[in-house]
C-alpha cells in the first residue's frame, strides 16, 4: 500500500469527545442549539433530559439560565404589524435572545407561514399556553378560514370556519372564544376551542350560548344565567380553573346597571353555568361610583380563584375561599409607590395604575401607570412581588397575554429518526 493511501486511510478516524464534555458544551450554548440537541439522537435527549441537567438549563444563575421556564408577552389587538409582540417578562438576556430571534419573527410580517396572516389578514383574539386564537379582520374574507389557532413557536396554523348563525360584529363586548389545552382539567386533544355568545343575556330568561367542535360549530349546550340579564363582557379574556371558565361581567337591572360586577361561570365537564358574587361593598369607591372597573381575575397554584383590583397605587389580591362559605378574603396588598419611584423616574403625583394584562400560568400583571404628561410600563411578579420596567414603546390598549410554558414543551420534543 502506498504511502498516500496509508495516510488517506488513518485521516478518516475523527477523535470522539466525552460525552459529559459534550454536555458542558451544550449547556453553554443558547435556547436553539440546545433545542437542535436534544432532537438529534436519543442518547444525547436522555443526557439533555435528566434532571440535574434540567435544573442547570432552566434555573437562574448570575447570568440568567439558557432558557427560561416560561415566556410572558403581551400582544396588541390590531396594532401594526411592526409592534406585533413585546417581551414583558423574565428580562433576562437569554429570554431577550429567544424572545427576539425565535418567537417575535413569527409574529410580523415577512415571519412566514401564519406570521403573514396575524399581521395583516387576522386579528388576535386570545390566547393560551402558547396558542393564539385569530380572526378574520374583513367580513369579505371567507367565512371558511375565519377562525385561525396559530402556534407561533412552530408555525403551525389550523383554520376553522365562522359560526354561521352568529353576527360578524359584536366580538369581545357579548361574544368571545375559549381556548382549552391539554394542562387545562379535562381536555385530551391538541386543544379544544369553545365560543360564547352572551347576546341571550339581553333576552329577560338570560342565556349564554357555548359553542364547541369548530369544524361545524355545534351548540355544546344552552345555559340559564340567572343574575346575569343585560350584562356585558368587561373584557373579552376569561381565567379557566380546573373544569370551569369565569368571566368578569358588567350591567344588570335590578341594581346599580352600569357598576354591578360579578362573574359568570361555565363548567366544560357539567356543562352548567352559574354565577359568583363580587364583594361590591369592600371593593375601593372607584368600582362603584364611577364605572372605573379596571379588575382581573386569575388562578392561585392551590386551584382557587383569585381577583386583583388597585386603588391609586396599591394593588389588592383576593382569594374565593373553596373549603367553606367564607366567600371572597383579602390576602395581599402590594404597594407599588416606593419601588415605581426607583423604577420611573421623574413620575409625577398623583398617578394611578391600570391593568393591562395577567399571565395566567406564570402569575405575571402587565400594568401602565398614568399621570399628567406622563405614562410607563411595569411588570409585577404577584408571588414575589417584584418588579421591573418595561420599554414604553410596547403600550397598547388591550393588550392580550401571551406566555408559553418552555420547560414542558422541551419536555415533550420529539426526536428524529
Amino acid at each position: 500500500m502506498s504511502p498516500r493511501s496509508k495516510r488517506h486511510r488513518t485521516s478518516t478516524a475523527a477523535p470522539t469527545l466525552p460525552f459529559d464534555l459534550v454536555l458542558e458544551i451544550v449547556v453553554r450554548t443558547d435556547a436553539a442549539t440546545l433545542v437542535r440537541c436534544a432532537a438529534c439522537c436519543k442518547h444525547l435527549r436522555r443526557g439533555i433530559l435528566t434532571g440535574a441537567f434540567i435544573r442547570r438549563v432552566f434555573d437562574h444563575g448570575p447570568d440568567g439560565a439558557v432558557m427560561p421556564r416560561r415566556l410572558f408577552g403581551a400582544v396588541p389587538d390590531g396594532a401594526p404589524p411592526a409592534a406585533a409582540i413585546s417581551l414583558a417578562h423574565p428580562y433576562t438576556p437569554a429570554a431577550a435572545r429567544l424572545f427576539a430571534h425565535h418567537l417575535a419573527p413569527f409574529f410580523s410580517w415577512g415571519g412566514g407561514g401564519g406570521a403573514d396572516l396575524l399581521a395583516f389578514f387576522y386579528d388576535t383574539l386570545t390566547s393560551r399556553d402558547g396558542l393564539v386564537v385569530l380572526r378574520r379582520r374583513y367580513a369579505r374574507m371567507r367565512r371558511e378560514s375565519g377562525v385561525c389557532v396559530y402556534d407561533p413557536m412552530t408555525g403551525a396554523t389550523s383554520f376553522f370556519p365562522d359560526p354561521m348563525d352568529v353576527e360578524y360584529s359584536g366580538f369581545g363586548d357579548t361574544m368571545t372564544y375559549v381556548l382549552l389545552t391539554p394542562s387545562d382539567y379535562g381536555v385530551g386533544c391538541a386543544f379544544l376551542l369553545l365560543m360564547a355568545d352572551f347576546t341571550g343575556l339581553a333576552d329577560p330568561r338570560s342565556r349564554v350560548q357555548l359553542y364547541h367542535d369548530p369544524d361545524r360549530w355545534r351548540p355544546a349546550t344552552t345555559a340559564p344565567c340567572r343574575g346575569s340579564h343585560r350584562s356585558k363582557l368587561l373584557h373579552p379574556s376569561a381565567v379557566v380553573v380546573g373544569s370551569s371558565i369565569h368571566w368578569v361581567m358588567f350591567g344588570g337591572t335590578g341594581r346599580a346597571q352600569r357598576d354591578y360586577l360579578h362573574v359568570l361561570t361555565y363548567n366544560v365537564c357539567t356543562r352548567v353555568a352559574g354565577l359568583i358574587e363580587l364583594p361590591m361593598d369592600r371593593l375601593p369607591e372607584s368600582y362603584t361610583t364611577s364605572g372605573d372597573a379596571n379588575l382581573r381575575l386569575a388562578s392561585t397554584t392551590d386551584g382557587s380563584l383569585a381577583m386583583l383590583c388597585r386603588e391609586g397605587l396599591k394593588i389588592s389580591v383576593w382569594r374565593l375561599s373553596v373549603s367553606d362559605d367564607s366567600g371572597w378574603a383579602p390576602h395581599a396588598v402590594i404597594n407599588t409607590e416606593t419601588p415605581l419611584l426607583s423604577l420611573l423616574p421623574g413620575m409625577p403625583q398623583p398617578c394611578r395604575i391600570l391593568f393591562e394584562c395577567l399571565g395566567e400560568r406564570s402569575r405575571v400583571l402587565l400594568f401602565t401607570v398614568k399621570g399628567r404628561g406622563f405614562q410607563g410600563l411595569v411588570v409585577l411578579d404577584i408571588e414575589t412581588q417584584e418588579m421591573h420596567k418595561v420599554d414604553a414603546e410596547i403600550i397598547h390598549i388591550q393588550a392580550i397575554p401571551f406566555e408559553v410554558d418552555l420547560e414542558s414543551r422541551f419536555l415533550r420534543m420529539k426526536t428524529f429518526h
